[in-house]
């Protein structure tokens, strides 16, 4: 299976090349420098060399000069054949220099035994239109003509689609075999040059044979940075390749600062890998160590594979100048881990840095992961909600356990919710009950954070608790509210019915007397000015590419606030769970609350983006009475973790609360 980048750039449309060749010059197909090593290996001494529109290119006059002495030039233009007679020719007898139409050459059949192109290909179809195809057929039939048998058609190109289908149906027709090599040297040269990445040159040499009429056509690759050459089955397979490369390194061009490509099977839309790209420099030429990462299923929201600083963590400790961090697809099938490097291989040798060596002791990209290998993810509910869009429910195998997790398709890289699944044998199904799921584990550090404001107001309010939980998900904080305050009043809040349906059925939320859940737009719940001692809020926000993606910017307009501030009353708490990598967001939403709350605090989890915020209006209390009263209520949260749930791992890490709590 051939994978394809998917790209914004269409390399069919002759606007992109137009703009392309604007911009190089002849050079940038390279000189003898960059193209001998290559030449060496399919040129010799004794060849007769008709270079077939020569232009103004030095390429004829170095290979003279390096022993090729047979070396006929021919160009349509009469003023280039002059100028070249006089400033190359005068100098090196025995070079011939021909005004001549490649199209209809006048030299006898068989003449030569190398035909060798530099561009002019490209320069004879521009385009896919038919006066450009029937101009490229009379110059391969002219070719054809002229070269032995055994010969070589060698053509410098930059290989756009159309050229790329024309070599190939035309001589693996004639049945000649046709090799396509990449020019890395051409490539180092440009990036020096320009100063980033360029568009590959490719040498295509084409062997003359006799028409055998064989059923499989001879098409070899040399594409990529480990050297191998491989026998391709199918012209079509030929030209995904090049295209994979042209697309990938077109991307990689246009993007700034971490690369993200998104890898899709040649016949399918939907991507089936995306990679990341992360670089010790943008400097091309420092790059000179290259391996890959291929995280498992259900790994890839975790911090050091969802965040662009976790990555460049993993590629430090991994010690490579450039590392390809790849990630799997839902709703795709995937074999071993051994089938996945060898689907991956073309793509991972498309991304190896150009200036990086590969040696015969080490012939390949080093592959890591983590002892998951591949993972396992099984998708066990799918479908789309009126207010939350497509979603689903997985169980990924994690090591030795095994996780649920809602995931919003609309933003694949969060878990939404998440519990722990008891590993019980039993029935088909049985882990779909509210026995299968572990309770002492707490998947997410910012509800356990936020339960410090109920946990403090309990110890006052004793059997008469009530808590507002605006924003139910998968149910987890109200859950371990229930756990954690048996004489709490609990009263969870939800918009979307589907998502409180999936918490009941897949995620251990059980109601009762003291748990309830109201399917509400939560904006409407708190204009209604109900009374309660805790408000916690933990919403999220629909739009994508906010500053902010927790709360919702609505949530913090003035009179919801004010209606929050009223049900409070003087002595409730306002608790919000705040999710943003914009400094001036957080400071915006704190000027908002003080608006209406005299008491502000907030804390920075240690390793996530969250932060949690207090708020309230008790009367009399001093900000170090505030900031007692919070650390007091973490201490007895802590207690309370140890005595309720004996054997969770959650730990309210009190010393780093105290010292980093802002009020």
């Amino acid at each position: 299976m051939n994978l394809l980048p998917k790209t914004d750039v269409d390399f069919a449309q002759a606007d992109y090349w137009n703009k392309f060749f604007t911009e190089r010059g002849s050079k940038e197909y390279g000189e003898y420098n960059e193209l001998n090593d290559l030449l060496q290996k399919y040129l010799k001494n004794l060849d007769a060399i008709l270079m077939a529109g020569c232009g103004n290119s030095s390429l004829s006059s170095d290979l003279f000069d390096s022993g090729y002495r047979h070396i006929t030039n021919i160009d349509i233009s009469p003023v280039v054949i002059e100028q070249m007679r006089n400033k190359v020719g005068s100098k090196r007898p025995g070079m011939i220099f021909k005004q001549m139409d490649a199209l209809n050459m006048t030299f006898n059949n068989e003449s030569f035994t190398v035909v060798l192109d530099k561009g002019t290909l490209d320069a004879l179809m521009p385009a896919n239109k038919e006066a450009d195809i029937q101009r490229v057929k009379r110059f391969f039939s002219e070719i054809d003509r002229v070269l032995k048998m055994n010969g070589r058609y060698i053509i410098i190109s930059l290989l756009q689609e159309h050229v790329l289908q024309a070599v190939l149906d035309h001589f693996t027709h004639l049945g000649w075999m046709v090799r396509i090599l990449r020019c890395w040297n051409v490539e180092k040269r440009n990036i020096v040059k320009n100063g980033r990445l360029t568009m590959p040159v490719f040498m295509i040499v084409c062997v003359k044979f006799k028409n055998l009429k064989v059923s499989q056509p001879v098409i070899e690759v040399n594409l990529f940075i480990d050297g191998k050459t491989e026998r391709i089955a199918s012209k079509e397979e030929v030209v995904t390749i090049v295209k994979g490369i042209q697309g990938t390194i077109q991307h990689c061009r246009q993007a700034e600062g971490e690369i993200e490509i998104k890898f899709c099977n040649n016949t399918e839309d939907a991507p089936r890998y995306t990679i990341f790209i992360v670089d010790i420099s943008q400097d091309q030429r420092k790059l000179l160590t290259y391996g890959a990462f291929i995280v498992p299923h259900g790994r890839e929201t975790e911090w050091m594979f969802s965040t662009t600083e976790g990555r460049n963590y993993l590629r430090r400790s991994s010690g490579f100048d450039r590392l390809a961090v790849i990630t799997f697809h839902r709703h795709q099938k995937y074999g071993s881990l051994q089938d996945v490097q060898n689907e991956l291989r073309q793509s991972i040798l498309q991304l190896a840095p150009p200036f990086m060596s590969i040696t015969s002791e080490s012939p390949n990209i080093p592959y890591l992961t983590l002892g998951d290998g591949v993972g396992h993810r099984e998708i066990i509910y799918s479908g789309t909600s009126e207010f939350s869009g497509d979603l689903l429910v997985e169980d990924v195998d994690i090591e030795s356990d095994t996780f649920r997790r809602l995931i919003f398709m609309n933003n694949q890289a969060v878990v939404q919710s998440e519990v722990k699944l008891k590993r019980k044998a039993g029935r088909e199904g049985e882990k779909n009950s509210d026995d299968a799921i572990d309770k002492t584990h707490i998947a997410s550090q910012h509800i356990l954070y936020m339960s410090i404001a109920a946990v403090m107001k309990s110890s006052s309010e004793g059997s008469g608790l009530r808590v507002a939980v605006v924003g139910v998900g998968g149910g987890g904080l109200c859950l371990l509210l229930h756990d954690l305050l048996p004489k709490a009043s609990i009263t969870g809040v939800d918009i979307d019915p589907m998502v409180v349906e999936l918490a009941q059925k897949y995620f251990g939320l059980k109601l009762d007397n003291r748990l309830n859940v109201i399917v509400q737009d939560g904006l409407s719940f708190l204009k209604q000015k109900l009374k309660f001692d805790v408000i916690m809020l933990d919403v999220d926000s629909k739009e994508r590419g906010s500053p902010m993606s927790c709360p919702p910017p609505q949530f913090m307009e003035s009179d919801i606030l004010a209606a929050a501030a009223d049900s409070l009353g003087h002595e409730g708490v306002f608790v919000t769970n705040v999710v943003s990598r914009v400094n001036s967001e957080h400071i915006k939403l704190i000027k908002k609350l003080k608006k209406h709350f005299g008491l502000i605090g907030w804390y920075n989890l240690k390793e996530d983006v969250n932060r949690i915020v207090f708020a309230s209006n008790s009367k009399g209390k001093s900000k170090s009475a505030w900031q007692h009263e919070i650390g007091k209520g973490a201490s007895l949260l802590d207690r309370k973790l140890r005595e309720k749930l004996t054997e969770t791992k959650a730990t309210v890490d009190l010393d780093h609360l105290l010292q980093n709590l802002t009020i």
